[in-house]
């Protein structure tokens, strides 16, 4: 019997006059869209805020269930960029749903959702009903060693070839070794490595699908 299911964090952006916010000027639509980075493993983005230093979200909730609690299920139980009546908070919002798809997270609740007719709507619609005709990206769940008994050490292995990829800040290299694959490619076994459909993290690789 598990004592936990889930590991759920809330997530509000740091950077001044992101999270909770308008649109704001240039530059803090800027600081917005740069934010989402905090949600993934690079170690090059270091948070624009009091916090200073890379946050690696989602890779670091990762690794606390790899090392106290395999099996665990990752959760954002809270979580706003902001600005979802601008087009500025509906790209943030797009770029954050792909983030958490490419990333393996197993729930997220947005907080302060946007109404039907604001653009951060359209982030979702975009995933989930990209033409107004039920068109949707194909639910395709990828190979996760989390969760399966029996796979701590080949769970160890992977978080210690994430941590160096991600020291060399190379994302694709990282998606390699944590053995996740964004598409086509050679794993560094030098076999290729088929591909799987995963959540784009940008508008124009949504628009290439419709």
């Amino acid at each position: 019997m598990r004592l936990l299911d889930y590991l759920d964090l809330h997530y509000y952006p740091q950077a001044s006059g992101v999270s909770l916010s308008g649109a704001g000027d240039a530059a803090t639509q800027a600081r917005r869209l740069r934010s989402t980075r905090v949600a993934v493993g690079s170690r090059r983005y270091v948070d624009e805020s009091w916090i200073n230093e890379a946050v690696r979200l989602i890779p670091r909730m990762r690794d606390w269930v790899a090392q106290y609690y395999p099996g665990t299920k990752l959760a954002i139980g809270e979580y706003n960029w902001g600005a979802l009546d601008h087009i500025n908070g509906a790209l943030a919002q797009a770029d954050v749903l792909g983030i958490f798809g490419r990333e393996g997270l197993d729930l997220a609740t947005l907080w302060a959702p946007p109404t039907a007719s604001q653009p951060g709507a359209f982030a979702f619609r975009m995933y989930r009903n990209y033409d107004g005709a039920g068109g949707a990206l194909r639910r395709r769940r990828r190979h996760r060693h989390l969760g399966r008994p029996g796979h701590g050490g080949r769970l160890r292995r992977a978080a210690q070839r994430r941590r160096r990829a991600d020291h060399h800040g190379d994302q694709q290299d990282r998606a390699a070794a944590d053995h996740r694959p964004h598409g086509r490619g050679i794993r560094r076994d030098g076999r290729r490595r088929a591909s799987t459909a995963t959540l784009p993290t940008n508008l124009a690789a949504i628009e290439r699908l419709s």
